[in-house]
Parts: structure tokens; C-alpha cells; sequence
């Protein structure tokens, strides 16, 4: 790309999201542009602008919710309601990402390791709605042991801040839970709850999480995992506080089909701590595409 040793790749999105909560629909409509340099064999930078219109939509207003079935109590005293102001919001955004991986394969590592620092402000020069800045880190690492056996480590770290002051909106805020996280607890169910009124989460803008995993090979492209993950979310912005620690174990199969290239993973996990009860809801089954970041 113009004579430089540049990737430029362009991105067209609508997004529809119906299952993040009972109270709210969520759609994502936009367009980003990047461009990605390689630092050397193993390292690249990356930089990218989005621009597109985020829209909630809420079904069931929080504020009502609470009035209708809490009288005598005020609805915008809702944590919901507080977090989730529907309408629709325009996101700019310029983000800056390092790269590095020294994967042996970007299938099924079996050496190596990959990490993704990244840094994103939306608002503030570039406009916008939404005013806040995102840090993030992600790493992975693998090792081969006896038998063609696989031990991994996967985790993040990851920080939302406003930039002006103001609520951070739901969908920037940040959630745990799910077949790619904390395989033991349902999707986006871990992080700050209303639990006063709606008993949703309405997530928060400090996480980290670790998933320690081990696969063996059982027959040409079957192999059984096993698994621990652990993690937090907090409400407050750059609070690396672990008082609340969320973990779960578990067991899997990986299957290599001719119809994927990326591993199928089928797990089933079940929770050991929970500092919310209601994020306790016994084990979950989850069936994904294999792909860490």
C-alpha cells in the first residue's frame, strides 16, 4: 500500500444484538478503516477509526419496571436506569493496537505465545456522542508437553474510563460470563447488578480474567480439554481490587472438522466461587468456534 509495507482493511457492519438483556435491544451500525505495519517478523502496530451509530432500544423501560412492581420506591433510582439511557448515540473512535505473536500455529498453538495491547478514545478531538478512553491487554501462551498435550494460558486485562466525567454508557461498560470467558456462568451474567430492582447486570469498567487450560489428544482431530477460569469485574474505573473472584472448572472435547478451519469446542463448566448468588446458576454447557482473539 503505497509503496510502504502496509495492510489496509475496511470493515461494513450491522449488528444486532436481541439476547444482552430482558430490558434492551442493542444494534450497532457503521464502518471502520485500518491500517496495520509490521514492526518486524513477529510484531505489528495497528491503527484504526470507526464511526457508527449505536442505538438502544429498550423493550421494558427500567424506570417503569421498578415504579409498576416497587411501589412507592422512585425507578430512576434503578442502577439500569442509570446505565441504560435508550436512544441512540453516534461513536467515533480512533484506536492504536501492538502486536506480537510467536504462535507456532495460528490453528492449534501448540509453542509460543501472542499478546495485543491495546489503547482506544472515542469522543473527545475525533467527535462523537460517547466520551470515553479503553485500555486493553490480551496475551495467550503455550507449551507442548508429553503425549502431543497442550497447556495454555489465556487472559485480559481491560480498563473504560470517561473522558469528560459523564455515565459511561452500557455498551462501552464491561461484562464476564459466557463460552469465551468464564465458561461456567452465563453470558455477560458477571459484574455489577441492579439486584436491588431489575436484578440485571449492568456491568462495570474494570475486568481481568485467566483461563488455564490442558488438552490431550484423545484421535486424529479429537482432543479433551480441561479447564479453570477465573476473573473479575468492578465497577470502578482502574480498580485491579480482587475481593469479588469469580472461577469455574470444567471439561471439553475440540474437534477438527473438514467443514472449519478453526477448532469447534463443546465444554461443560460449573461455578467454584461466585460472590453473587445470583450469578450462580449451576453448569452451562457452551458450544463455540475455538478462536481466543
Amino acid at each position: 500500500f503505497m509503496a510502504q509495507q502496509l495492510a489496509l482493511g475496511t470493515e461494513l457492519f450491522y449488528k444486532q444484538s436481541t439476547y444482552f438483556s430482558d430490558f434492551y435491544e442493542q444494534t450497532n451500525v457503521g464502518a471502520a478503516v485500518s491500517l496495520k505495519k509490521p514492526l518486524g517478523p513477529k510484531s505489528s502496530i495497528k491503527g484504526e477509526y470507526r464511526l457508527e451509530n449505536v442505538n438502544i432500544d429498550s423493550d421494558v423501560n427500567a424506570a417503569d419496571y421498578v415504579n409498576k412492581n416497587f411501589p412507592g420506591d422512585n425507578g430512576d433510582n434503578s442502577e439500569l436506569s442509570e446505565k441504560n439511557i435508550g436512544g441512540d448515540y453516534l461513536r467515533s473512535a480512533l484506536a492504536v493496537n501492538y502486536l506480537y505473536s510467536s504462535l507456532d500455529n495460528l490453528l492449534l498453538p501448540r509453542q509460543g505465545h501472542k499478546v495485543d495491547v491495546g489503547l482506544t478514545m472515542a469522543g473527545g478531538v475525533v467527535g462523537g456522542d460517547v466520551d470515553t478512553v479503553t485500555l486493553s491487554a490480551q496475551g495467550q501462551k503455550y507449551w507442548n508437553l508429553k503425549w502431543d498435550s497442550i497447556l495454555s494460558l489465556n487472559g485480559e486485562l481491560a480498563f473504560v474510563d470517561s473522558i469528560n466525567g459523564d455515565e459511561i454508557p452500557i455498551f462501552e461498560r464491561m461484562f464476564l460470563g459466557g463460552g469465551r470467558t468464564l465458561r461456567g456462568f452465563e453470558f455477560r451474567d458477571i459484574g455489577p447488578r441492579d439486584s436491588d430492582y431489575t436484578n440485571e447486570v449492568f456491568g462495570g469498567n474494570s475486568l481481568g480474567y485467566v483461563q488455564v487450560e490442558y488438552t490431550v489428544p484423545i484421535i486424529e482431530n479429537v482432543r479433551a480439554a480441561f479447564f479453570s477460569d477465573t476473573g473479575f469485574v468492578n465497577e470502578d474505573s482502574w480498580d485491579l481490587g480482587v475481593n469479588d473472584i469469580y472461577s469455574d472448572v470444567g471439561f471439553g472435547i475440540r474437534l477438527r472438522l473438514p467443514i472449519s478451519p478453526l477448532p469447534l469446542a463443546l465444554d461443560y463448566a460449573v461455578p467454584v466461587s461466585s460472590p453473587d448468588k445470583e450469578a450462580d446458576k449451576g453448569g452451562q454447557f457452551n458450544f463455540s468456534l475455538e478462536s481466543k482473539f
